[in-house]
This record gives C-alpha cells, sequence and structure tokens, in this order.
C-alpha cells in the first residue's frame, strides 16, 4: 500500500484524478477501527502519515484530494502517537497557517479538527506556545467569522491551549477576550455557552486553567462522537468539549 500511496502522491496536476480517489479509498478504510488498524501497523502507519502530511505541506495534494488527506489524517489523529507524530512533522504550525486562509467548507471542518487532536498531546501545546503569534491569529480570526461552523473545534482548541503561559499571554495581547465576549452575546452555537464563560474568565485573569492531561481529557473531559458532515458519505470521528 504505501509504495502505491507513495508513487501516486508525487504526481503532477496530471495525477489528480488518481489522487483524489486514492485519498477516498484512504479516508474510507480510515473510518474504522479495523481500517486505522491496518494503515496503522509497523512502520507503514508512520511512513503514511509522513506522505500524507508532505503531501499537504508541498500543495502536492490540494482541492479535493487534500481535502480527502486531511480527513484521513484526523481520524488516524484520535491516537495519541498520530498526534505526536504530526506535530513532530510540523502539522500544528501548517494548520495555522492554512486554517487562517480560505479552506473549503470540508477542508476546514476536517482541519480544525485535526487541530483539537493535535492540541490535546502535551507535544501540541508546546508547538502552540512556540507558534503563539500565527497559533492564536488564526483562533481569533475563526473566532469572529460567526458564520463558520466549526465552533465545537475552535472553542475546544482554545480551552486546551490556555493552560500554556505563552499562548494565555498571546490572546491577551490581541484582546481576544472581546472577540470571545461578541460570541458569547451571539450564542453562535449551544457550544459558547458551556466553553466561552471559562473561557473569558481566564482571559480576563478571573480564573486560572491547569495544564490538561491528555489521558484525563479522553477519560473525563473530552467524549468521542460520530460525526457525519454529509460529505460523500465518509464518517469522522472527532475530539469535543463537552
Amino acid at each position: 500500500l504505501q509504495s502505491v500511496v507513495n508513487v501516486i502522491a508525487s504526481q503532477g496536476d496530471a495525477g489528480n484524478e488518481a489522487k483524489e480517489e486514492l485519498g477516498r479509498l484512504l479516508n474510507s478504510i480510515a473510518s474504522f477501527s479495523d481500517g486505522r488498524n491496518y494503515l496503522l501497523v509497523n512502520n507503514q502507519g508512520k511512513q503514511l502519515i509522513a506522505t500524507l502530511a508532505a503531501g499537504l505541506k508541498t500543495k502536492k495534494l490540494h482541492h479535493s484530494a487534500g481535502e480527502q488527506a486531511l480527513a484521513t489524517l484526523q481520524k488516524l489523529s484520535i491516537r495519541s502517537s498520530v498526534q505526536k507524530e504530526l506535530v513532530q512533522l510540523g502539522m500544528l504550525e501548517w494548520l495555522s497557517i492554512y486554517l487562517g486562509g480560505k479552506p473549503s467548507p470540508a477542508a476546514l471542518d476536517y482541519g480544525c479538527a485535526l487541530l483539537l487532536n493535535l492540541c490535546l498531546h502535551p507535544f501540541g501545546r508546546s508547538a502552540a506556545s512556540r507558534a503563539a503569534t500565527i497559533f492564536m491569529a488564526t483562533i481569533a480570526t475563526l473566532m469572529a467569522d460567526l458564520k463558520l461552523p466549526v465552533c465545537y473545534y475552535v472553542n475546544g482548541v482554545l480551552y486546551s491551549v490556555l493552560g500554556v503561559a505563552r499562548v494565555r499571554a498571546r490572546a491577551r495581547e490581541i484582546n481576544l477576550a472581546n472577540i470571545v465576549k461578541e460570541k458569547m452575546e451571539q450564542n453562535h452555537c449551544s457550544d459558547d455557552g458551556k466553553q466561552l464563560p471559562t473561557i473569558f474568565k481566564i482571559l480576563i485573569g478571573g480564573k486560572n486553567l491547569i495544564s490538561i492531561n491528555n489521558q484525563n481529557c479522553l477519560s473525563q473531559q473530552f467524549s468521542v462522537e460520530n460525526s457525519y458532515f454529509g460529505r460523500k458519505g465518509h464518517c469522522s470521528l472527532l475530539w469535543f468539549l463537552n
């Protein structure tokens, strides 16, 4: 499988159709637990993750093929080992730039969900600290656009990283509290009422957030949900804050 992925992913624009079909196949396989086990077996998993990440970062996988690659990585990233691998490959920094642009609705959904998964890992929160300026600029942009349907993931990302001093300081420097306050007043989505009051208190200095331990998150603060975006029949497993 890996040799086929390498050949197709390395093709130029003439191979876009093959890339898209390959992406759909990988996305479908990653939708099931046994499929994820197969994709991640032994060293094949690291090679696959590296190939898809490199394809996205170099834009060899773009448009629909890029969406499918993002979806595949997002589904694989419910595992801590994959989160760590993706962070080490620089995907958190890449997502911080990519999501600040104008990705398609599908890419935005999967990209924000992937970013949340990466922020659940200690390595991800460290990466967010190193890239605090661009990271928080993107979060502010996503939060300020009340039309975006990804508030569950953006709120979750913010809640996860505000325990990091440098990220929290940067959020205060850009007056993120004002955006959060406006968003609370708009009641953009049902999750806003659950997460934003706590986030607002943290930003104005009224409450400190303890650094989140990933395993505690998974067992106590987070739950997993089968979320169907209604795009091409693919199911995506997403971590979101209760």
